[in-house]
């Protein structure tokens, strides 16, 4: 046993094309030297490709007229001793030092174009057959950026006048004022949510109900510089609406789409 493991312990189990425990080995009749067979197979079509001497991966003996393979049996038994087996894509490693290294890059991620899924070692190659598809995503996200920022709240503003005549701000799309139309719509999006909802001043999300869109957030029912002796309420029904949200009861017509605005009216 001890003869075992001092075998699995050196350069036999591994492959000298890939650097990695051997898949399905064969060796090489004439220097004894073991490979995958999809790296010596892989290795024999290029060499013989590009008209080239086959020589030895690992000690580069010409074996050329004589390249014999045959299935070591002694080497099958030895990978049999190897426990340290990657879940993920059952890659095979010496020891759990080595293992764990590779768990954490090994990672299946899915392809947002093809939707294709992959571990981490091909991901990023795979994304090169996209190159025509990610710089037109790219070029997009560009543009966006160019019109919008994103605010400290995670929100996007424009820096653009709103038009809202809302008579709460200085009229400007940006943190801290009401958003414009196009980037209420646009927040809306990027949060998910249905159509019937707003977003106010404060990024919170609103709905519409009995007469009044609320956030469900609690808010100070008065100003003072001491906060503590302050009273706080609740933005839902039957209580007021904070401030925010009596804003976008205010706009609503402005923000939603006339079928949705006469929808949840006169329901």
């Amino acid at each position: 046993m001890n003869n075992i493991q001092g075998m699995i312990n050196n350069d036999n189990l591994i492959c000298p094309i890939d650097l990695n425990i051997l898949e399905n080995p064969v060796e090489c009749e004439i220097c004894h030297h073991n490979f995958c067979e999809k790296c010596y197979n892989e290795r024999i079509e290029y060499l013989k490709k590009h008209k080239s001497e086959i020589k030895c991966a690992y000690c580069n003996q010409n074996v050329n007229g004589e390249w014999k393979i045959i299935r070591n049996p002694l080497i099958f038994q030895l990978l049999k001793y190897i426990k340290f087996v990657c879940k993920n894509c059952k890659k095979k490693f010496m020891n759990k030092k080595d293992l764990d290294n590779h768990i954490k890059e090994c990672k299946l991620h899915t392809c947002k174009i093809c939707k294709e899924k992959m571990y981490s070692e091909i991901f990023l190659n795979h994304l090169k057959e996209h190159k025509e598809e990610l710089d037109i995503l790219i070029d997009s996200l560009n543009k966006n950026y160019n019109k919008t920022y994103l605010g400290s709240n995670g929100l996007y503003y424009c820096n653009k006048k709103t038009n809202l005549n809302c008579g709460c701000c200085d009229g400007i799309c940006h943190l801290g004022s009401c958003f414009c139309i196009d980037c209420m719509n646009k927040n809306k999006e990027f949060k998910n949510l249905n159509k019937k909802y707003l977003i106010n001043k404060s990024g919170k999300a609103s709905k519409y109900k009995k007469n009044s869109f609320y956030c469900n957030q609690e808010f100070f029912t008065t100003l003072s510089l001491n906060r503590s002796n302050l009273d706080k309420s609740l933005c839902y029904p039957p209580n007021e609406p904070c401030p925010d949200c009596k804003i976008l009861t205010k706009l609503m017509k402005k923000y939603l789409d006339s079928n949705i605005y006469n929808s949840i009216i006169n329901n």
